[in-house]
């Protein structure tokens, strides 16, 4: 009776999903109608046991009907769970646990029994799958349980505040809050009657339970209630928990009264021998009017920055009960190495202002952390993403520097060039971007030490003395560019710049993915030790989320096709591909086109790509209009499965338009230094005439759309040409000249947006040619009818660049329509407001290319 249960349940769960969007459907397909998007899902990957046997996967709904499946990846015997979500598994695969709005529910996936706790706003399972840990938060209080999953045994601790299990996961750190006295406390997973109290005190608050790596010591803040002075409480050793430190930054010496301890992120040295934390200095300014902003043609950056770097980074060392200041006025830290001894540092304001070094430069110091000394160890460093990368436990730093990477050694203080014999170019060479200096990329660092970077097409290993180098991939003849799937490890710090990866073990392989830049088809494979690498899976498709299950040989992946909804798949090295779930299977109830690559000349030769999209239903005896989108290189979309949907961020939609029987294109184009307006004009006409060989686009049917940067590229676009029977541009940048000498949403000058980067223009603003691709400029030139749209609030660029640009056009007499969305920034985020430009944006070229009837909003 207890199976017959059991398969009863299992069958109730299955029929109650039915409603999230299935409808009967007759065997002959039908047009999709935005009526249907609401059928339309995304797929999520979520968690699988180390033996690949069971994983679980969520599809998405945007009116949050979202569900939950759990699968048996042999069997194929599969859960499902309405509104599940938070889903972990133990290793072995042996409970699965989910939420369902605030119920816990936990699965034996051997019996299929299932239990449910109510009121859980978190929970875990320890590593070795011994224990549960939930929190439980009600009108009254907060409850921590602890139970042991083998005896059922159950410890409760009542009024929790914040709770943390360490590294080893033997001891769990909790702080209670009770009306006699708050208190932090370490409770053994083993015994959980074994508890000590670390600190107890009715007037105190504790905050911030911190771990270091190897979970032997931890740390938190205290401050009085209600006030925002703190002090931190270290233990160097929990399994000796009488022995503790207190940091009071007045009781030590050398730092100023006004320095504060303020609540950040704690980080702990891996032995214990340093806790690193952040401070800010109170000052007080007097005379004149402190509001007032004082701008000089002396400062070297505009607006200025304060001189006062009001939150500093330091290092306490508690047996000595010594701070450092690690940062100061001009110095941010970039990283720790050499095991937590050393700090690596940068001086951001020396090679100012920016115009006059072309990019942004550092000088790169180190800091002995056991005696606070710095050293100047790198002059003009590219500051840039990856180009210093710091070996946490090792004692080399790497960095890039005139087209090569070079390692520096914190011991011996030897700089190498290790890049400079070997048979590869390791800057962008062929970038347009104004970055042609910059790397392909740093991979990360080897737990023996060993340097992985990149080449245009491979991966290099390299000892950081320089004298042996390794080429991992090496298919350079194919295209196909390989790089390593990596996951991001956490950083060290609040607001942290610096690159941070955990260091890859080469005896358990490399995963690697892999792209032919010329089909854009892709892939993944393994490098090992004794095999080198080997491809597992390469296809024309869109390769996401590769992910190896445990520390064997199975590899779960979605692959897509615009055409072919998400399919989840699981493989292994030379094995057969299962398919594990896919989206969307209504889909085969409607009809759906695909694309294609077209191949075009830029206008110095290059060798261009661009998506193409076929119409639904295609008929290729029939007339077609046709989109053509654009931004920078945009045929990378070939692949990406776009589901139909009304809540669109800029109002485009791919597979809206092709569904609405339009062809889309995607282009590439391919820069000329400044010339981004003239290249752009170039290598869209060009892709256009290459489209038209296709004989069922209409050539006089042909709508421009673009948004910021393509807005920019669109409105100078029309001036030039009348190719484009109609364009719409949202978040243009229209006036060049006032966008140079305006500023971003960080509040910084937009003049390194043209000089180094994606405006690709170094014509001094005060030539007349600097102002020749301004849309503003050439808008006595347009004829083609243009929607314009913006958000009021935008900060990267701002409305007024929408409103100067219809002003010109409105005093000329053009055809031109401005929409503008009240409290929306760059881009729409408000869901009403994005189906409004979407089916705004839909309608206007329905009524241009299509001949629908006029809407009275339309100009």
């Amino acid at each position: 009776m207890k199976n017959l249960t059991f398969q009863i349940n299992i069958w109730y769960l299955i029929i109650i999903v039915v409603p999230n969007g299935w409808t009967c459907y007759s065997q002959e397909k039908r047009m999709l109608t935005p009526e249907d998007y609401n059928l339309w899902h995304t797929l999520k990957m979520g968690v699988t046991s180390d033996d690949g046997q069971w994983t679980s996967f969520s599809k998405l709904y945007e009116n949050n009907t979202d569900t939950l499946f759990f699968k048996n990846t042999i069997t194929d015997f599969q859960y499902v769970f309405p509104s599940g979500h938070d889903e972990k598994i133990t290793a072995k695969g042996n409970l699965f646990g989910f939420l369902k709005r605030d119920t816990l529910v936990i699965l034996e996936t051997l019996t299929g029994k299932q239990k449910e706790y109510p009121n859980v706003v978190k929970f875990q399972f320890t590593k070795d799958g011994n224990h549960l840990i939930y929190q439980c938060n009600s009108k009254v209080s907060s409850r921590l349980v602890l139970k042991n999953i083998k005896t059922e045994q159950i410890k409760q601790f009542k009024n929790i505040k914040e709770y943390s299990l360490n590294p080893t996961q033997k001891y769990l750190a909790i702080i209670q809050t009770k009306e006699e006295a708050n208190s932090v406390k370490l409770i053994s997973l083993l015994d959980p009657n074994e508890q000590f109290v670390f600190a107890q005190n009715v007037s105190s608050d504790y905050q911030n339970l911190t771990w270091n790596a190897t979970g032997k010591s931890l740390a938190y803040y205290i401050s009085e209630k209600g006030k925002n002075k703190y002090t931190i409480d270290f233990i160097p050793n929990v399994s000796s928990p009488l022995y503790k430190n207190c940091l009071e930054l007045s009781k030590v010496k050398n730092i100023p009264t006004n320095v504060n301890i303020i609540k950040t992120k704690l980080y702990i040295s891996e032995n214990g021998d340093k806790v690193f934390f952040d401070t800010n200095t109170i000052t007080n300014v007097s005379g004149g009017n402190t509001n007032v902003e004082i701008w000089k043609s002396s400062d070297k950056e505009i607006p200025p920055k304060s001189k006062i770097n009001f939150q500093k980074w330091n290092v306490w060392l508690p047996i000595e009960n010594k701070v450092y200041e690690i940062e100061n006025d001009n110095l941010i830290v970039n990283g720790i190495t050499d095991n937590d001894q050393k700090a690596i540092l940068l001086d951001n304001n020396i090679y100012l202002p920016l115009y006059e070094h072309g990019d942004r430069y550092s000088d790169v110091y180190m800091m002995d952390l056991n005696t606070g000394i710095k050293k100047k160890i790198i002059q003009k460093q590219l500051r840039a993403h990856h180009h210093v990368a710091i070996n946490p436990k090792g004692h080399h730093i790497a960095y890039f520097k005139d087209k090569n990477w070079w390692s520096y050694n914190t011991r011996t203080n030897v700089h190498k060039c290790v890049t400079e014999k070997i048979d590869g170019i390791f800057n962008k060479s062929l970038s347009d971007r104004l970055d042609d200096h910059r790397a392909y990329g740093f991979g990360g660092w080897t737990t023996t030490g060993q340097m992985i970077v990149y080449d245009q097409f491979d991966i290099w290993l390299i000892l950081p003395d320089g004298n042996k180098n390794q080429k991992l991939t090496n298919r350079v003849n194919t295209k196909i560019r390989h790089r390593i799937t990596t996951y991001p490890s956490k950083s060290i710090k609040s607001n942290f710049f610096g690159f941070v990866l955990a260091p890859y073990n080469l005896k358990e392989g490399l995963l690697i993915q892999t792209l032919n830049t010329e089909k854009l088809s892709e892939g993944f494979g393994i490098w090992s030790i004794k095999n080198g690498f080997q491809e597992i899976v390469h296809k024309d498709c869109k390769i996401l989320y590769v992910k190896r299950i445990g520390k064997g040989d199975n590899f779960q992946f979605i692959e897509s096709t615009f055409d072919t909804s998400p399919k989840i798949m699981i493989t292994t090295i030379g094995g057969k591909k299962t398919e594990i779930a896919q989206a969307n299977k209504q889909q085969k109830h409607f009809y759906w086109e695909k694309s294609e690559l077209i191949h075009y000349k830029g206008p110095n030769g290059e060798n261009l790509k661009g998506a193409l999209f076929y119409p639904t239903n295609y008929n290729p005896d029939k007339k077609y209009p046709m989109i053509v989108s654009i931004y920078e290189n945009m045929s990378q979309a070939l692949n990406e499965y776009v589901p139909p949907t009304l809540e669109n961020f800029t109002g485009f939609n791919v597979t809206n338009f092709t569904q609405g029987g339009y062809f889309v294109l995607l282009p590439d184009i391919a820069y000329t230094l400044n010339k981004p307006g003239k290249s752009a004009l170039d290598c869209v006409t060009s892709a256009v005439h290459k489209a038209n060989n296709n004989h069922s686009i209409d050539q006089n049917n042909i709508g421009l759309i673009g948004h910021s940067f393509g807005g920019f590229e669109t409105t100078y676009i029309i001036s030039q040409t009348d190719m484009f029977k109609t364009a719409v541009a949202g978040g243009a940048v229209t006036d060049l000249l006032s966008f140079y000498l305006d500023f971003d949403s960080s509040n910084l000058s937009n003049m390194e947006r043209f000089e180094s980067e994606q405006l690709r223009n170094k014509i001094l603003f005060t030539e007349s040619k600097f102002q020749s691709e301004s849309p503003l400029m050439n808008v006595k030139t347009i004829h083609t009818p243009v929607l314009l749209w913006t958000g009021a609030n935008d900060k990267s660029v701002p409305a007024y660049y929408s409103k100067k640009f219809f002003l010109a056009l409105w005093r000329l007499q053009k055809n031109v329509t401005l929409l503008i969305y009240p409290d929306e920034g760059h881009v729409l985020m408000d869901t009403e407001n994005q189906k409004d430009i979407t089916l705004k944006t839909m309608k206007w070229f329905n009524y241009y290319l299509k001949n629908d009837p006029k809407e009275k909003w339309i100009n």
